[in-house]
C-alpha cells in the first residue's frame, strides 16, 4: 500500500511515496536509505513559512529514525507558474524555496525540480490541470511520474481511519501532529508517465 500524502501531510515509505493533487502546492521529497519523506507543502511558499514548516519536517524524518547527513537527493515538484509566490522571478523563487529547505535539512545532496508546466516534461499539464505525483525510490535517487489528477481512482475518507499511523503526520501552525485532513486509500494509476528533472543544484 503506497503512502498517499494529502494537504499539509509528512510522511514516509521505504520504496514509494503519492502525492494527490499537485496544483499550486509544491511535492517534496527527501531519499534517504531506508526510503522516501515526502512533505505535500500547500501555500507555504512564503520564506516567512518556512521557519515553521520545514523544522517540523526535519522533526518528522528524524522522529522516524532518518539521519538527514545520509540523504542523496531532495526534489521539488510543482507547476512553477501556479505556485504562489508573490515577488520575483518564478524559476527563481523556486530555486529559492529548494534551497531553503536544504539549508534547514542540512543537506548535502543533490537537488533536482519537476515543473508540471515544462511541456518537455509533461506535456499534457499544459492544460492547467491538477497532477497525481509518484516517487519511486530506484538506489540513491528516484523515478518520478504523474497523470491528471482526473484521471486517476481513488478513495478520499477522513483521518480518523488513517491505515498508516506513525507514517503519516500534519505540519500545521508550526506543530507536528497526529495526522488531520483527508485521507486517500490507495489510489489506481491508469497512465503514469515518467518526466524529466531539472538539476536545481549539484
Amino acid at each position: 500500500m503506497i503512502v498517499q500524502l494529502g494537504e499539509r501531510q509528512a510522511g514516509f515509505h521505504t520504496r514509494k511515496l503519492g502525492f494527490p493533487s499537485i496544483d499550486g502546492c509544491m511535492a517534496i521529497v527527501v531519499v534517504l536509505p531506508e526510503g522516501l519523506y515526502g512533505y505535500h507543502s500547500f501555500g507555504g511558499e512564503r520564506s516567512t513559512d518556512w521557519p515553521r514548516i520545514i523544522p517540523r519536517f526535519k522533526d518528522f524524518i528524524e522522529g522516524k529514525g532518518g539521519n538527514l547527513k545520509n540523504a542523496t537527493r531532495l526534489y521539488g515538484v510543482t507547476h512553477v507558474g501556479r505556485r504562489g509566490w508573490s515577488l520575483g522571478v518564478r524559476k527563481d523563487r523556486w530555486k529559492e524555496e529548494l534551497a531553503a529547505y536544504a539549508t534547514d535539512l542540512g543537506l548535502s545532496c543533490r537537488t533536482s525540480g519537476y515543473d508540471l508546466d515544462d511541456g518537455v516534461s509533461a506535456g499534457f499539464h499544459k492544460d492547467g490541470k491538477s497532477a497525481y505525483v509518484e516517487f519511486e525510490k530506484f538506489g540513491d535517487k528516484c523515478d518520478v511520474s504523474v497523470q491528471t489528477w482526473e484521471t486517476v481512482t481513488y478513495t478520499q475518507r477522513k483521518a480518523s481511519s488513517n491505515p498508516w499511523g506513525d507514517d503519516i503526520k500534519t505540519i500545521q501552525g508550526g506543530k507536528l501532529s497526529a495526522v488531520a485532513g483527508d485521507i486517500f486509500d490507495p489510489v489506481t494509476p491508469n497512465a503514469l508517465r515518467k518526466i524529466h528533472k531539472t538539476m536545481l543544484k549539484r
